[in-house]
């Protein structure tokens, strides 16, 4: 059976090969293990069954749901609430952000309805959620939102908090699962405005250790594949939602919870640039980018592309102009004129399928970047490979 070679188990047989290699110098350690841009966690990609297109659109007052030839319709206000690595759904049966429900777009819905204060994020191999309101507990589930065990998350360490400052620990966020283990965002802070220390809690089974401490990651993407994690860094001061900073792209060791590696951004990236979107597909991470322009009175969400990391940075042709999902060697995009934006109509959305191009019904409902997208395309943001 092959070693799995994890950050933690890298940097230690580094050690031991630059002890073997004194004589020659550490730097030849590199052609024993590669040089490779992108970090290899050596987790094995799950299977995407997207039989394409496979998306959740608006038609009217209607949710449609589609996987290949399958689909349902869902009357009364549905909301997308994400798509599962199995081709079914997670939605919003009543649109209210608390009554979530697997749908199969072969047969409806499934299973048991779970109560939300926010949507899960990204879940390949189960889904999480924080408490209600968020708190000290983590709920999580399978893909087929049967209970697993909860997670009762640790209260501040902070030797300054007392009952009267009311200084306490405060988790937030996507909470995304690799490979068995599952991270946490947390601050520590008050009412009274007292700040603390900020970081990631890592839970693997019943350990618990606090990681990336003060590293200034704002958000956390796990990869649609559940092959990596990777974490979006404020470049300087404490992380805020509000604050125009300049960000760059690292990917998280999951088997450390540390940096394992450090992509930084494209050249024409600009410190009003905000990340919409994060995957990473074999050795290739993608970043679709947007900006908040202000026209006039008001603000518009401009596409700044979808850029790829292999070693060095590139756009994706045309992604300044539309979004792309990719379900296998085919595509859903998704379009939107000027007039169409400035109406508030939201995007068209089009399969791309043997080199033809064929209109889908339904639309998203607000632009992506805008925080309002009330449909959801399933896919990667690349190509296999």
């Amino acid at each position: 059976m092959a070693m799995r070679v994890t950050g933690a188990l890298r940097r230690r047989l580094t050690v031991a090969a630059c002890l073997v290699l004194v004589t020659t110098g550490c730097s030849a350690v590199a052609d024993v293990f590669g040089d490779e841009a992108v970090l290899d966690t050596g987790i094995e990609p799950v299977a995407l069954q997207f039989a394409g297109p496979t998306y959740m659109a608006l038609g009217g007052q209607t949710l449609l749901l589609r996987n290949g030839s399958d689909q349902q319709v869902l009357p009364g206000g549905a909301q997308s609430a994400g798509w599962l690595p199995d081709g079914r759904a997670l939605v919003d049966v009543v649109g209210r952000r608390s009554q979530v429900r697997v749908v199969d777009p072969a047969t409806g819905p499934t299973g048991p309805t779970r109560s939300f204060w926010e949507y899960p994020s990204r879940a390949v191999t189960q889904v999480n959620a924080l408490g209600i309101p968020p708190g000290q507990r983590l709920r999580s589930y399978d893909l087929s939102l049967a209970a697993l065990d909860p997670v009762v998350l640790p209260p501040t360490d902070n030797p300054d908090a007392t009952a009267y400052n009311e200084l306490e620990r405060n988790y937030y966020g996507a909470v995304p699962t690799i490979d068995g283990v599952t991270f946490v965002k947390w601050h520590d802070g008050s009412e009274w405005y007292l700040d603390g220390d900020y970081g990631v809690l890592r839970i693997e089974g019943d350990d618990q250790e606090n990681v990336l401490i003060n590293e200034n990651i704002v958000g956390l993407y796990l990869s649609a594949d559940g092959t990596g994690l990777l974490g979006l860094r404020q470049s300087s001061g404490d992380p805020c939602g509000g604050c125009v900073v300049e960000q760059d792209i690292v990917e998280i060791d999951p088997a450390s919870g540390e940096i394992g590696a450090e992509y930084g951004v494209p050249d024409d990236y600009d410190r009003s640039w905000r990340v919409e979107a994060m995957d990473k597909v074999g050795d290739r991470v993608a970043v679709r980018f947007y900006e908040a322009v202000e026209k006039g009175a008001r603000f518009t969400y401009d596409q700044r592309g979808t850029w790829v990391y292999d070693g060095e940075w590139t756009m994706v042709e045309d992604s300044d102009r539309e979004l792309t999902w990719w379900q296998g060697e085919d595509r859903v995009v998704a379009r939107v004129s000027d007039s169409e934006r400035r109406r508030g109509d939201g995007f068209d959305l089009f399969w791309l399928h043997d080199g033809e191009e064929t209109p889908l019904p339904g639309e998203l409902a607000s632009y992506p970047a805008g925080g309002a997208v009330e449909g959801a395309v399933a896919g990667q943001l690349l190509p296999p490979e």
